[in-house]
């Protein structure tokens, strides 16, 4: 499972460093692969803008919805979809607490879960949201983006093996990220010189 992974994000890299493919379908592409691989409703992927972000890296900031897979209807590209694709993180800051303090927010019931009161209806608890795993992508320390599984309809419960695979999976993307700023500032530098 995670060998494809690895794969797949050589092959988006690839596509990204070529400028053939549009970071939204990249968003897609990962999404589609850990819906599958954690058999759940749909999977998104959020990223903090790094134009928006405050000097202060403890500042609320703003997240965009980058693009996502649905299981029964496929891609869904933020542009397509009917949830915003636009969060201000101070108006939740209970789930962002959670959320950067263990780099996961895990609700099994989200109807009943009361951290989640004040979100539901919004664009990071939508209606027919019954159950919610999110894991923390970032690197040098700091919160790039989130993954975001859902399961409609009823609640579930998940398991320590989908826990540790969406660490997983956020650590192999948190790596890769790391790894394209380090190129991207080695490119940056050289061509100062």
């Amino acid at each position: 499972m995670h060998a494809r992974f690895r794969s797949l994000l050589d092959v988006i890299g690839q596509g990204l460093d070529a400028g053939t493919l549009p970071f939204s379908e990249a968003a897609s592409w990962v999404s589609e692969h850990v819906c599958e691989s954690l058999h759940c409703d749909r999977v998104s992927v959020w990223v903090w803008s790094e134009a928006a972000a405050p000097v202060d890296p403890g500042a609320p900031r703003v997240l965009h919805r980058a693009g996502g897979h649905t299981r029964t209807t496929g891609r869904d590209a933020a542009s397509t979809t009917a949830l915003p694709d636009v969060v201000d993180e101070a108006d939740h800051p209970d789930y962002f607490n959670v959320l950067r303090a263990h780099a996961m927010f895990e609700s099994t019931d989200a109807l009943a879960d009361e951290r989640l009161a004040r979100m539901r209806g919004t664009a990071l608890a939508p209606p027919g949201v019954r159950a919610m795993l999110d894991a923390l992508i970032g690197f040098n320390g700091q919160p790039t983006g989130i993954f975001r599984c859902e399961q409609h309809d009823a609640p579930r419960v998940w398991s320590p093996e989908n826990r540790l695979d969406l660490k997983r999976f956020a650590l192999e993307l948190s790596l890769r990220r790391a790894r394209r700023a380090v190129r991207e500032g080695r490119a940056s530098r050289a061509q100062v010189d």
